[in-house]
């Protein structure tokens, strides 16, 4: 059986063989013993270099607890400044800070790896990693280092993007109009400084998508989508990318007529999307064959697999309603349309209407719950309170009431701040829903409340 020692014994009478010191740091591994599995790596990474992404792996594969992850940084610190002009070493303990989320210890040892060679390299991949977990500041400083200290770099134009992708995220979390300006002035400098690059076409298409979810300028949204389409005729993805969204954009504006011509250009790739949204159109204007036989048309192209099937059986489950509750049906096409168009207060009026008119139940408890979250979206919350408190009240709907209490709960819980009422409904979840998906849920809550509130709690 190995022990360390045989492993130790045997690199000693054989040093030449990197394996076996793989196999010894790979051995405490195995055994949990971090610090000495990371020693040898270290050690590993040392003597043969240009097999350090294998060590990288193992040591990124640990798992530790936060205690672990203090020693072990303090064991690569101690590394870093014994072995100041190790690449490998360095990007090891960068590498290990990012992915227990010390970014800002591994974005200060990328700065320094930077040089006249990698041109961006490590920064490009710390920025797409840090952004890919929603730090869009952090990620917006490595890219524009890379812009400031690597004009010419490869990687330039992904860094703009991607700075212009985090001003946009960072002026949604705090609805700011500055960051938004920022990636437009971005995206304009970009589009001056190489006219002629292949990644302009994403970026201008990002312009679009600024107007359109930002600032809700829908005519300059279309218009960009349209330049981009009209420009990369020849390429595929770009061009129908482009004229998809030239076409949800129209429907956004009203114009149903202008969207169906632009979208039944496309024939490729995005057919099926394409599909989807004059499918949803026919059903605005209550075409109801009409969306039923575009829905077909998606299910011989893709299947019951394809990415927009679930999409479209919703739709089309939802067009059984023709026969039963027509007018139910019209008035939630029309809610939808305008939830479609952000108006998220008139689709619940809408939503409303369509109870009025009496819908089955399997019909009924959609709408509801639909006009249920609108409302808790938009900070209605009592709105949303009643709507779930009628699918309880509703002997029809009683095998959806667990999921009402639920939605209730979650409410009053979080968004009102009613300790002792969520406490009561979630109990009730317990109580009356033994067998229900959220007991799990609503159980952890419980007991974290009575944690978190002993005073309020029984």
């Amino acid at each position: 059986m190995a022990t360390p020692q045989k492993c130790i014994a045997t690199y000693k009478k054989y040093p030449d063989k990197a394996y076996l010191l793989q196999n010894l740091a790979d051995f405490y591994r195995r055994r949990l013993q971090y610090q000495k599995a990371l020693r040898a790596y270290l050690a590993y990474v040392e003597k043969h270099p240009q097999n350090y992404q294998n060590a990288i792996r193992s040591v990124l594969s640990f798992q530790l607890e936060k205690a672990q992850v203090d020693s072990l940084g303090n064991i690569l610190e101690n590394a870093r400044k014994g072995s100041p002009g190790s690449l490998e070493t360095q990007i090891l303990a960068a590498k290990f800070y990012q992915k227990h989320q010390r970014y800002d210890q591994a974005f200060v040892i990328i700065e320094k790896l930077e040089n006249s060679k990698t041109h961006g390299q490590y920064l490009a991949e710390f920025a797409r990693a840090v952004q890919a977990d929603s730090l869009y500041e952090m990620a917006l400083q490595a890219y524009q280092h890379i812009i400031d200290q690597f004009p010419g770099s490869n990687y330039t134009l992904s860094a703009y993007l991607g700075a212009a992708t985090c001003n946009l995220e960072i002026a949604k979390q705090g609805n700011d109009q500055k960051f938004a300006r920022q990636a437009i002035e971005m995206i304009e400098k970009v589009q001056k400084k190489y006219p002629a690059h292949p990644q302009l076409a994403n970026l201008s298409l990002l312009e679009g998508d600024i107007y359109r979810q930002f600032f809700f300028d829908i005519d300059r949204a279309i218009q960009i989508y349209l330049q981009v389409g009209e420009k990369y005729r020849n390429k595929t993805t770009i061009h129908e990318t482009a004229l998809l969204n030239a076409g949800t954009s129209y429907i956004i504006r009203g114009d149903l007529a202008e969207a169906k011509a632009v979208l039944e250009k496309i024939s490729d790739k995005q057919k099926p999307d394409a599909l989807f949204y004059l499918a949803k159109i026919a059903f605005y204007q209550a075409d109801y064959a009409k969306s039923l036989a575009f829905i077909d048309e998606i299910l011989q192209l893709q299947g019951y697999a394809g990415r927009t099937t679930n999409d479209a059986l919703e739709l089309q489950a939802l067009l059984n309603n023709e026969s039963l509750a027509p007018k139910a049906l019209k008035k939630y096409a029309a809610a939808d349309w305008l939830l479609f168009q952000q108006k998220k207060s008139e689709a619940i009026n809408k939503l409303q209407s369509a109870l009025e008119d009496g819908p089955p139940p399997y019909f009924r408890i959609k709408i509801l719950f639909k006009a249920a979250n609108l409302a808790a979206e938009i900070g209605k919350f009592p709105e949303a309170l009643d709507f779930c408190n009628q699918v309880i009240q509703d002997p029809s709907l009683q095998l959806y009431a667990d999921e009402a209490l639920f939605i209730m709960a979650g409410i009053v819980d979080h968004k009102l701040k009613d300790i002792a009422k969520a406490y009561d409904l979630y109990d009730q979840i317990l109580a009356n829903f033994p067998d229900s998906q959220f007991t799990n849920v609503a159980r952890q809550r419980l007991k974290e409340l009575r944690h978190d509130y002993p005073e309020l709690i029984p």
